[in-house]
């Protein structure tokens, strides 16, 4: 099963908080999806994370 993001470009949602970071939907998939970047466990709360 290939995962999928899905994004939300109402006022509050998802695509608008990282547009305040900066980044696009484009760029978060580029990370969210790529298989070459490892899934880790945040620390605080357990939940799957990646930095890139």
């Amino acid at each position: 099963m290939n995962p999928t993001v899905i994004w939300d470009d109402d006022p509050g949602g998802n695509v608008e908080h990282i547009a305040v970071n900066g980044l696009t939907p484009d760029e978060v998939d580029a990370v969210l999806l790529d298989p070459y970047l490892p899934t880790q466990t945040n620390r605080s709360t357990g939940r799957p994370c990646k930095f890139g």
